[in-house]
């Protein structure tokens, strides 16, 4: 999402997973517990991607929302059609 960014990678609860197109997506586990039948469960939450040459993170906006960085986030101006279908025929 924002790809001119890079920021740390965690340190802990960090989980990599290479995705068919090449790229490496980083998540983040969010909650640890066992479920009813005693097995171990985890929630992740996809962070962002793996910068190859740095091995640093490009965040997404739940990394921002996650480590309450929120003020920090980049704004991103939606892009707009320039032709309004709307009354069209």
């Amino acid at each position: 999402m924002f790809n001119d960014i890079l920021v740390p990678m965690p340190e802990s609860r960090a989980l990599f997973r290479l995705h068919p197109n090449g790229s490496t997506y980083v998540y983040y586990t969010v909650a640890a517990y066992r479920n009813k039948a005693g097995n171990p469960t985890s929630k992740v939450k996809a962070i962002g991607k793996k910068d190859e040459k740095t091995k640093q993170l490009i965040p997404n906006k739940n990394y921002y929302i996650i480590f309450k960085k929120e003020d920090e986030m980049p704004v991103v101006e939606k892009k707009t059609s320039s032709t309004s279908k709307k009354g069209t025929i």
